[in-house]
């Protein structure tokens, strides 16, 4: 598990495809003594397992499903990436809770700069959008936001210097996939009321939640 608290960014520097996934080469930096083999990080908020070091850069390998649902594909060689190391049981809880389980791939709409500050507008699926809630927390490259405004297909988030700084955001242009988390919690309710009012296959929506007298 991960907060969402990007701790620095590193780099790719290598991906090759291999039978049924990937191999992902990320310069992990001065993160790399704090790295064991078999660790979680989370790499620009996909949850990745260290398999070999080699110098100050870690290797990855990337499960079929995994490239499908995020932007590591589409990601080249120099490309920054934030980076997380798994929450220990005694760390101080910063951000909410993040488990790399990317729920799909936006895209960087806008970014504006608003005095030190910045604010970015991503577009998503219906399917994500429905997940999110104003003022909720959201995962964006692995980093906790938190949403400022909603529309049918995005959001919009304010972000702080010391945030932008730290993270790859300020590497990003316009069209730039994201990978995007929704909160647990959120989708964890979501899947209990499909479940009691029984619309798992068909979906829950408000109209059918006003319809049973919600």
């Amino acid at each position: 598990m991960f907060t969402g608290l990007v701790q620095q960014t590193g780099r790719i520097e290598g991906f090759s495809q291999t039978s049924g996934g990937a191999l992902l080469e990320v310069h992990t930096g001065r993160l790399s003594e704090d790295i064991s083999e078999g660790d979680s990080v989370s790499v620009s908020g996909v949850c990745l397992t260290a398999a070999k070091r080699s110098s100050s850069s870690w290797s990855f390998d990337v499960s079929s499903e995994t490239l499908r649902l995020s932007n590591l594909r589409e990601k080249g060689i120099g490309s920054e990436v934030n980076l997380e190391l798994a929450m220990s049981a005694s760390g101080r809880f910063g951000g909410h809770i993040v488990q790399g389980h990317i729920d799909g791939v936006g895209r960087l709409e806008r970014t504006e700069k608003k005095g030190d500050f910045y604010e970015i507008w991503v577009s998503v699926s219906r399917e994500i959008s429905e997940m999110l809630l104003k003022k909720g927390s959201v995962s964006v490259e692995g980093i906790s936001l938190t949403t400022a405004s909603l529309k049918d297909a995005g959001f919009s988030c304010a972000v702080i210097p010391e945030t932008w700084q730290r993270t790859n955001l300020k590497t990003l242009s316009v069209g730039s996939p994201v990978n995007i988390e929704t909160d647990m919690i959120v989708r964890a309710v979501r899947k209990q009321l499909e479940v009691l009012t029984g619309t798992q296959d068909s979906g829950l929506t408000i109209e059918k939640l006003r319809e049973m007298g919600f």
